[in-house]
């Protein structure tokens, strides 16, 4: 067994070939970040020996997700009490529990037109409040009353109420979640499915981007599968990148948009581009999607048929000749391109201030004979 540590993500391996048979690349990485956890493996085994080069590079393909992060400090939970979905109007208790905090200051998203605060269940007046106390010993309850703004969604992140510390450090942030208790006549699905514009690449792997966008009442997901073409490894990754899978369920919540990316890399023997292959796209959500409820884009090929979309992907093929240095293919120029108005500013001024040097020196008699 050759252990190698990874760097940047490559090791280097000089491997034995008498007598070997077959190779087996076992990897475990470790990522930490934003006290989270990431694992990701890979198992990947090459049964002949003439499918592994002398030399150059072999890539492999990890998969993994977050472990899930310690619990926070301050932690809410809610019980919807009311919903009038004519008025837009929600009565909530808020329970919040934690060790991290003396007095909690409360303030609304931006999802509401108005809410306020209260201290038990009578919701009168007098009782208003905009300060919780509590000692984390026992749980602490307030109430509110809220009016959510028009267009938005049942479970927008927008719909929030905001924690704060008396230094003014949010500490919690509670998302109400109106999904459950709306009635389900009243749900909207309007949805988008386009082509991304954050495409990049590096040496051996692409990231091709696709944006789901939801201006829906509430949740949709959009669950996308791919075959890979030959020669290449194929998976999806979440808007960080650090969720990696052969497939992606993407949970879109109202009022949000969210992309996700196709990743390519090149096994190590391929030279040219995939030709074009196809996503598919199953959406689903609280009411029954239909092809309706999709929006698509022309440019970018897809259609629709019920609930699931079909995007045809293609790669951007560029040509370059050695020693002309021409280029050819789509969104290359071959042009120089233009000089920014303020670098010419800057020129002008240059030659402007030469001349005066000069025509200075020539009246104050610098540059004449001296007899």
């Amino acid at each position: 067994m050759y252990v190698a540590k990874v760097t940047s993500g490559r090791f280097n391996a000089i491997l034995p070939s008498e007598g070997i048979t077959s190779y087996t690349f076992k990897s475990e990485l470790n990522w930490d970040e934003d006290s989270s956890t990431y694992l990701y493996t890979n198992l990947h085994e090459i049964t002949t020996r003439s499918a592994l080069p002398d030399s150059g590079t072999v890539n492999l393909l990890v998969l993994g997700s977050a472990v899930p992060a310690d619990a926070p400090d301050v932690t809410t939970s809610e019980t919807v009490l009311a919903l009038n979905e004519t008025n837009r109007t929600v009565d909530l208790k808020v329970t919040v529990e934690g060790n991290d905090f003396a007095s909690l200051f409360l303030s609304g998203g931006t999802g509401w037109e108005s809410i306020k605060f209260y201290s038990d269940a009578s919701f009168t007046a007098a009782k208003e409040i905009d300060l919780v106390n509590g000692n984390g010993a026992t749980p602490v309850e307030f109430w509110a009353r809220g009016e959510y703004k028009e267009d938005t969604a049942f479970d927008s992140p927008n719909l929030s109420i905001i924690l704060k510390n008396a230094s003014g450090t949010v500490v919690a942030t509670h998302e109400v979640d109106l999904v459950d208790d709306a009635t389900a006549a009243n749900f909207v699905n309007d949805l988008t499915i386009s082509r991304g514009e954050n495409d990049n690449f590096s040496e051996g792997e692409y990231r091709l981007a696709i944006v789901l966008k939801n201006d829906g009442s509430a949740m949709t997901e959009f669950k996308l599968t791919a075959t890979a073409p030959s020669g290449w490894y194929l998976a999806f990754t979440d808007p960080t990148a650090t969720e990696i899978g052969l497939d992606y369920t993407a949970k879109v919540r109202g009022n949000t948009e969210m992309t996700v990316f196709v990743k390519l890399v090149n096994m190590g023997s391929e030279t040219e581009l995939p030709d074009k292959f196809d996503v598919t796209i199953t959406v689903t959500g609280k009411k029954a999607v239909t092809a309706d409820d999709i929006t698509l884009v022309e440019e970018d090929g897809s259609t629709k048929v019920g609930n699931v979309v079909t995007m045809p992907i293609e790669m951007t093929k560029v040509q370059l000749e050695l020693g002309n240095g021409n280029a050819s293919g789509p969104n290359t120029f071959m042009s120089a391109g233009e000089l920014p108005t303020i670098v010419w500013l800057l020129i002008v001024i240059s030659i402007l201030s030469v001349v005066l040097i000069l025509w200075l020196g020539i009246k104050r008699g610098v540059f004449s004979r001296r007899k």
